[in-house]
This record gives structure tokens, sequence and C-alpha cells, in this order.
């Protein structure tokens, strides 16, 4: 708590006018859906300053029951993007690869239920691997994280009040993948509207 304190002080000494400016509301005209990983906080890779984003993270950025709320209060209250960002060297594609690739359980519940959400993506990326379409278990640990990217962003179109703005065009959703190396933000996705389908970028 000590270090959260002293980083808020120097917070609220650099940024007394922004905290000021959007004290009595906020408008974000986009959301950003991705990985709880301390490498890849989205405010900050992204520069985003304060009350222009609602962010959703979580490990694997999976969208559950919960983000899917949470997904359709920011559409009801004036955002017009939804992006979900994954990220290279993922923590939780790895240890749902090494489960799926290599049997080495997960003991804990929570986390295996994580690992379930990711399994999908991740037996897609080790079935290529095995086909010899990839070299290295690298790469298809990060072609899992690029199709579990794919699969959320199918998961947002599951609740009702984000599907109908996302038909009726007021709300557009994008896919990303956030090289922890480079520090680049690749466009790997989009859906349209019109077919309820995605298209790669």
């Amino acid at each position: 708590m000590e270090d959260l304190l002293s980083g808020n002080a120097r917070f609220r000494e650099k940024n007394a006018a922004e905290i000021t400016k959007h004290a009595e509301g906020q408008k974000p005209k986009q959301m950003c859906i991705c990985c709880m990983d301390s490498r890849a906080v989205p405010h900050l890779v992204f520069d985003q300053p304060l009350g222009t984003m609602f962010a959703q993270t979580n490990a694997g950025n999976v969208v559950t029951e919960t983000f899917r709320g949470g997904a359709a209060y920011a559409v009801l209250h004036g955002i017009n993007e939804i992006d979900v960002v994954g990220h290279t060297r993922c923590g939780a594609i790895s240890a749902t690869f090494d489960w799926i690739a290599k049997g080495k359980e997960i003991a804990d519940p929570d986390i295996k239920a994580i690992a379930n959400l990711l399994k999908p993506a991740v037996e897609e990326a080790v079935k290529q691997l095995k086909a010899g379409k990839l070299e290295t278990e690298e790469q298809a640990k990060d072609l899992a994280s690029r199709i579990n990217v794919k699969n959320q962003m199918r998961s947002l179109m599951r609740n009702e009040t984000v599907r109908k703005k996302v038909e009726s065009g007021e709300v557009k959703i994008y896919g990303g993948l956030y090289d922890i190396k480079s520090g680049k933000l690749e466009k790997i996705a989009e859906r349209e509207k019109a077919h309820r389908k995605l298209v790669s970028a």
C-alpha cells in the first residue's frame, strides 16, 4: 500500500487539472478489454488520459459474463468502440499451453477456470504446431493469443445490448495484439456489422 500512496501523491501533484476536470463526470468514447499483465497496462501503453477510456482487465483478456455486463454498461453510456486486446508472451496463454500440450496440470480451480476459457484458442494453436505449420512454441502461444482475441470478440456479441449497438452501426468492435518486446499494437480483426462476422485486418 505504501507504494500506492506515494504514487498517488505524485499523480495528484502532476494531474491536478485533469482530476478536477473529470470530477463531475466522464465521457469515454471507447472501452479496452485486455490482459492484467503489468507490462501491458492499457492507459499507459496506449497513452490514454483520464476520462477517455473504460478499461476491463483480467488474466487472458477473457470476456466473462461480468465483462459483457461492463461492455453493455459502456455502450449504453455513449462509447462507440470496444477494443479487445491480447498480447504476446501472455502468462495465462502459456499456462494453458503447458496444460494442453504437455499435460502440466493446473491445480488452482479458479486458474483452471480461466484456462478452460482459453482452451479453444490454445488447442487450435497446438494443432498447427503439431502439423508443422509453426516452428516454435513461442509462435504457437502468440498464435493462440491472436485466436483468443477473436474468440473473445465473438463472446462480446452474446450480450444483447452490445449486439444491437454493433448491428446498428453505433458501436464497432476491434481486435488487437500488443507486442511485449516492441511495445507496438497491431490491429488484427474487426467485426462487420452487416454479416455478423469477423474480418482479419
